[in-house]
């Protein structure tokens, strides 16, 4: 009996509950829906109540989202309860000559902002072109604090297929991660980026039809964009990794000659070893580099934030008599650069950058290249005369066929040539400009017949 009572009074106090809020829901509409006044948005439309029925609880309502349209007026009936709960709970739309109010930001990119730059006080025209110019400020500085690179370990770049392949590909990711964030690597990940060795004798990577290699491949493909992956895929016959034997070598050649400090310039720089591995008593040189592959170049920048390197073509540049020293393993090929300056000789790719490297230094300044060993072989001497009348041989080193195949994974005769630059150019063939044969029948440069002890290995 209980039960049945509690729930006889809360039936009754619902039916009570209904009845105050139906008179409530007509006294509502009296005092704020006004025929041919009031207006609110429904359903994504505007409406204007156009007839009030309380007594009934209904509002009959006008569309008018399009008023000035030509066509017949559409009308909608609804309770008064519905269009109170809508109104009540939702928030009037802003008519069309409210604006919405600004955000902090957009406030402030309508008025200039002084900030200070470099330690001045400089005023830019809104908050982003000064947070800009603060951004480009702040890795500036990080550039002048980071420090150059040096290579410590004479194994660097040495190891199998795989192995180089998996050490390219954690440098192309952390460069990548760089550039997307702070833009300048720290020492420890200057090592990664050290570890790079281009694509020379990787070509198994970029052959799909190798299931040896086809997680490699498809890596490759996910890693790089379209434009990275050709010049890759394009650098496997000649991108030659020079080991640090080498390039020591080199240095202490023209140290013995005398070079100290001055302009040094690497074309075809790569990742910049020639300048990781710079003695430190040549330190206070100014570096400067050019590599035309853009993953090589980025890298190289990374390593090498004091040097001035540009990703570019070497073809691109032109520093005249500006040059003390021009280091560099230069790319080998039958193939030529297209420069307007040098089109006229038609000199294969490696012989273009002997002549260009040569207008580049000073009178005096000495160019010292790894090159194929067709400079000094090939029956035509034609190139060697041009180079002869520029500059003085000081002298040539044949290096063995596997001098590269640790590093470079290639097997290929190759020489390094020293020539000092002369202050006019001089009508003269010197012997080394010539060709003559051994004992055995090979044809070499007359500078390797009468100086053996420059060729390390035997032909």
């Amino acid at each position: 009996i209980q039960r049945v009572m509690a729930n006889v009074e809360q039936i009754a106090a619902e039916e009570q509950e209904q009845s105050n809020q139906s008179l409530s829901d007509a006294e509502y509409a009296r005092h704020n829906l006004i025929p041919g006044e009031t207006t609110f948005a429904l359903d994504g439309r505007t409406f204007r109540v156009s007839k009030l029925e309380p007594d009934i609880g209904r509002v009959e309502l006008q569309d008018v989202t399009f008023a000035n349209a030509v066509g017949f007026p559409i009308f909608r009936v609804e309770p008064i309860s519905v269009i109170r709960q809508h109104l009540e709970q939702e928030p009037e739309p802003p008519t069309p000559a409210t604006e919405p109010e600004k955000t902090l930001d957009e406030v402030l990119d309508e008025h200039p902002v002084s900030i200070q730059v470099n330690g001045e006080w400089q005023t830019f025209p809104n908050a982003k072109a000064a947070e800009e110019a603060s951004y480009e400020e702040y890795k500036a500085n990080l550039r002048r604090t980071a420090e150059n690179f040096r290579i410590t370990d004479d194994h660097l770049g040495e190891g199998g297929p795989k192995a180089k392949f998996q050490a390219n590909v954690e440098a192309i990711k952390l460069l990548k991660y760089l550039e997307e964030t702070t833009e300048q690597a720290t020492p420890e990940q200057q090592k990664i980026l050290s570890r790079y060795v281009g694509w020379g004798g990787l070509a198994d990577a970029f052959d799909p039809d190798k299931e040896s290699w086809s997680k490699e491949y498809a890596q490759l493909k996910e890693l790089l964009t379209p434009e990275e992956y050709a010049a890759a895929r394009g650098s496997t016959l000649n991108a030659h990794y020079t080991s640090p034997t080498v390039i020591k070598a080199i240095y202490e050649a023209v140290g013995r000659m005398g070079f100290e400090t001055g302009n040094i310039l690497e074309p075809s720089c790569g990742v910049g070893n020639f300048f990781g591995m710079l003695p430190e008593e040549m330190r206070n040189s100014r570096l400067y580099g050019v590599e035309l592959d853009s993953i090589s170049g980025r890298i190289a920048q990374q390593l090498y934030p004091k040097a001035d390197i540009t990703v570019a073509g070497f073809e691109t540049t032109d520093r005249r008599d500006f040059y003390d020293l021009a280091v560099g393993n230069v790319p080998f090929g039958q193939y030529q650069v297209r420069d307007k300056a040098y089109d006229k000789l038609n000199f294969s790719i490696h012989n273009y950058f002997f002549a260009k490297a040569l207008d580049q230094v000073r009178p005096g300044g000495v160019v010292a290249f790894v090159t194929s060993r067709y400079t000094m072989d090939a029956k035509d001497s034609t190139v060697r005369r041009y180079l002869a009348q520029r500059a003085e041989l000081l002298g040539a080193i044949r290096l063995p066929n596997d001098a590269f195949k640790k590093n470079a994974g290639a097997e290929v005769v190759s020489d390094i040539i020293f020539l000092q630059k002369r202050d006019r150019p001089l009508d003269i063939v010197p012997e080394w400009t010539q060709t003559g044969q051994t004992e055995d029948g090979f044809a070499i440069n007359r500078y390797f017949l009468d100086h053996p002890e420059m060729v390390l290995g035997r032909q």
